[in-house]
């Protein structure tokens, strides 16, 4: 007999090995980083949540480093790194938000983004079709593109702050005077951020709409043939 889990991975050709390749670690670690860095902003702890958050986002980088550098890409870990970024989307979404940390319209951007996604998973289920599995520019994009619009309060908040504080020690030492953030600088950095969180919102919904038409476009090639 055939159980579930066993249909489950030879449907997808995933072997029980590729649970144990390096790259896949990696990406199981980011799930308990990213949740717990979520937790500790949703109350309150914003720097050592904020933190964690982006050590969670290193590992999306490392764990594709490491796929490639030792060729231990799986097809496991194809289905596994897309579900880590959808799941920092709404761990890293609603901490930030419940903070107020994001604007609303972000917020509602990645509600439309991640509602596409599960209503074109569903019919992909109920038509048994084959979805466009390749990652693409435009998606690559569109997932740095958030984690920047994430992280933009912690750059201008605290490691930027942090950093000015170094060598304002530095200074008050070696010259005896400091230097203060100017208040047009404050501006700017908050309408840099406005205006990327707009431009992350686009590109939220634009992302799936695209995959949508790539797929479809791969289905009428294949029907033609």
């Amino acid at each position: 007999m055939i159980n579930k889990k066993n249909r489950f991975f030879m449907k997808n050709k995933i072997k029980t090995a590729e649970w144990r390749s390096p790259a896949n670690i990696i990406t199981y670690c980011r799930f308990p980083i990213i949740l717990y860095g979520g937790i500790l902003i949703y109350e309150g702890d914003i720097g050592i949540g904020y933190l964690l958050c982006l050590i969670g986002i290193l590992t999306d980088i490392l764990d594709g480093k490491v796929a490639r550098k030792y060729h231990c890409e799986t097809e496991l870990g194809k289905i596994l790194d897309p579900i880590a970024d959808k799941f920092l989307f709404i761990v890293m979404g609603f901490s930030l938000w419940y903070q107020r940390l994001i604007p609303e319209f972000l917020c509602y951007a990645l509600i439309i983004h991640l509602t596409f996604l599960s209503v074109g998973w569903i019919y992909i289920k109920k038509t048994g079709k084959k979805a466009e599995s390749k990652s693409n520019m435009f998606g690559k994009i569109t997932m740095w593109a958030v984690c920047i619009s994430f992280l933009l309060h912690f750059l201008f908040h605290y490691i930027l702050p942090l950093i000015l504080s170094c060598i304002n020690i530095i200074l008050s030492n070696d010259f005896h005077f400091t230097i203060t953030i100017p208040q047009p600088w404050i501006v700017f950095s908050e309408l840099i951020g406005y205006y990327f969180h707009w431009l992350t919102s686009i590109l939220l919904i634009a992302s799936p709409i695209q995959y949508a038409f790539r797929s479809f476009q791969k289905h009428k090639k294949q029907s033609l043939q």
